[in-house]
């Protein structure tokens, strides 16, 4: 027994060789794919001074930890977990993804920096009721989408532009409203309200005005609309006076005309203007003969001309003959023993003089 199973084992061994020499070759395992990186999202806009979360997907090779880094300087940061914060002035910069695994296989994202918007709305302080063709605006920004709304009032157009033209309702006041959304989508609402009310009227009185020189006037004003009640005098002229917070003008020492304004101190853009004519004093000193004889005729006295002025003769001792109304009289002398002369001169402000003289008749 012990001597065939040794036979059988010794023949078997040959026969296993054989077989194993002619099985076919296994093929070789194929290589791994290459490492492939992917940043979401790939491309962005963002407003300045904000901040935005990147993600990154490894689909192949080993790791999945990356490196970032802004590639531009000044363009921003990013941190170990891939949250980017923009500066703080718009421009368009690169964010870039490092694989650690394989650094060659880096990707990038474009990120786009725009400015946040700016709501500032630029209005009429005040508007008249149903006043039309009025304007607001707020400042241009590109790339910007705007929305106006007004409420006590009718847009007219612009509605989704930086400037709007509308029409004022009956007040009392109307509210403008603009939102504001820039390119990555941040939107900033602002909204001013303008009160409704009749435009402010300032009436000074009286508008026109003659005054002697050295002389004082007080002048007064009505306002109309609302606005407040204080008012600022003062005279445009230069050297044409002054004139006191209470309306009390002081003519200056020279004739000539000047302009008196009083204007709102609410609103000064409300004024009015008197014009002022600063006469003369009025002079009434008398040139006559300094004697005459009884009866005669034909003599003549007379006082300076004075544009503007009035004259009043009045003669004892004798007989005027013309010029009872003007600056040169001429009268015929009585029988004595004297005449008298007397002229008042009322310049153009109302202001008078009075001259006497008095004239020996003899014979």
């Amino acid at each position: 027994m012990g001597r065939t199973a040794w036979i059988q084992t010794g023949m078997a061994m040959p026969v296993l060789l054989a077989l194993a020499a002619c099985r076919p070759p296994q093929p070789a395992l194929p290589p791994p794919p290459p490492l492939s990186l992917s940043l979401q999202p790939a491309e962005a806009t963002v407003t300045a001074g904000h901040d935005l979360q990147f993600g990154h997907r490894i689909t192949s090779g080993s790791g999945t930890g990356v490196d970032w880094r802004v590639l531009e300087p000044g363009g921003g940061t990013v941190d170990a977990l891939g949250r980017y914060q923009a500066p703080g002035r718009a421009g368009v910069f690169t964010v870039e993804a490092r694989p650690q695994a394989d650094p060659a296989r880096a990707v990038r994202a474009r990120v786009t920096v725009v400015p946040a918007p700016v709501g500032t709305i630029s209005a009429p302080s005040t508007v008249a009721p149903e006043a039309t063709g009025l304007r607001a605006g707020v400042p241009v920004q590109p790339g910007c989408r705007f929305a106006w709304t007004l409420t006590g009032g009718t847009l007219l157009s612009g509605a989704d532009t930086d400037t709007v033209t509308f029409l004022a309702g009956e007040g009392p006041s109307l509210v403008l409203a603009c939102r504001i959304t820039n390119a990555a989508g941040d939107s900033l609402r602002s909204s001013v309200e303008i009160p409704v009310a009749r435009p402010l009227a300032l009436h000074i009185g009286p508008a026109k005005a003659t005054l002697t020189v050295g002389q004082s006037m007080r002048f007064g004003y009505t306002l109309e609309g609302n606005g407040g009640s204080e008012v600022i005098w003062s005279v445009d002229s230069p050297g044409g006076g002054t004139v006191d917070p209470a309306g009390t003008y002081h003519a200056p020492a020279r004739p000539g005309t000047y302009t008196l304004q009083v204007a709102s101190r609410v609103h000064p853009e409300a004024t009015d203007r008197a014009q002022v004519r600063v006469v003369a004093a009025p002079k009434a000193g008398i040139t006559a003969p300094d004697a005459v004889k009884a009866g005669a005729a034909g003599l003549v006295a007379r006082v300076p001309e004075q544009p503007g002025a009035r004259y009043a003769w009045e003669l004892q001792g004798g007989t005027a003959t013309a010029g009872t109304q003007g600056p040169v009289l001429t009268f015929a002398a009585g029988d004595g023993p004297t005449l008298t002369l007397r002229c008042t001169v009322t310049n153009a402000a109302g202001d008078t003089a009075s001259g006497t003289l008095q004239i020996p008749v003899t014979r």
